[in-house]
């Protein structure tokens, strides 16, 4: 098992750098690395860092641009094992987090959506229009809610309205941009030219996951 941990907290600000270090378990004995390589996420794939092979790796705050997603792959026994770490640079006016409303599937069944929210001094830029993400629309909804519709069939996700009779689709822009890319459960990028959705909120079901996916958000102030 590898896992990436920070004694300093796992993020930077201007002037301040913080240190990544891997720990790698082989059963309950703590076992050391036979290689190590390390690679930032930019343009939709994972790029290696020249020069960081060990099992350390010091991120400066020049290196990151509101996040950085960070990828190791580690080599023990001939067998390769890869972690992922999230960066954060605090002195970024803009926060993106990103969610799941499931975590996992059971049996290949269910369905979910994927969504992000930015903040900006604590309070919410381009907020959300609703929490609510379902294939049925809400009972005793009022004229103007909204809630997330999840299509199993298209597989897709639409934002809905109320207008106090009927549920329609929202003319509503976002105010920001959102690109979803891709990372199998290799950790290899599935999408490397585009982003693979530029939706607020993405459909999600088992046949998308394949054993294990990680999504990352871009978010571009338009």
């Amino acid at each position: 098992m590898l896992q990436l941990y920070s004694e300093d907290g796992g993020t930077v600000e201007k002037g301040r750098s913080t240190t990544i270090k891997t720990m790698m378990y082989a059963g309950t004995t703590l076992v050391h690395p036979s290689e190590v390589k390390w690679a930032a996420f930019s343009a939709g794939s994972y790029n290696n860092i020249s020069g960081e092979t060990g099992e350390t790796i010091v991120i400066t705050d020049s290196m990151v641009t509101d996040q950085m997603w960070l990828r190791c792959t580690a080599t023990y026994d001939g067998e390769d094992y890869v972690a992922y770490y999230t960066i954060d640079d605090i002195t970024d006016e803009l926060e993106a987090y990103t969610f799941a409303t499931v975590e996992k599937f059971t049996n290949s069944m269910g369905f979910g959506a994927v969504y992000t929210r930015c903040y900006r001094d604590g309070v919410e830029v381009d907020p959300i229009k609703s929490t609510t993400f379902s294939d049925t629309a809400p009972v005793g909804a009022s004229s103007g809610d909204y809630y997330y519709h999840l299509d199993a069939t298209n597989k897709t996700c639409k934002l809905k309205k109320f207008n106090g009779t009927n549920w329609n689709d929202a003319n509503e822009n976002d105010e920001l941009t959102y690109n979803y890319y891709r990372i199998n459960n290799k950790g290899d990028s599935l999408d490397t030219t585009l982003p693979w959705k530029t939706d607020r909120v993405i459909y999600i079901d088992p046949s998308m996951i394949n054993g294990r996916m990680q999504f990352i958000c871009e978010v571009v102030e338009n």
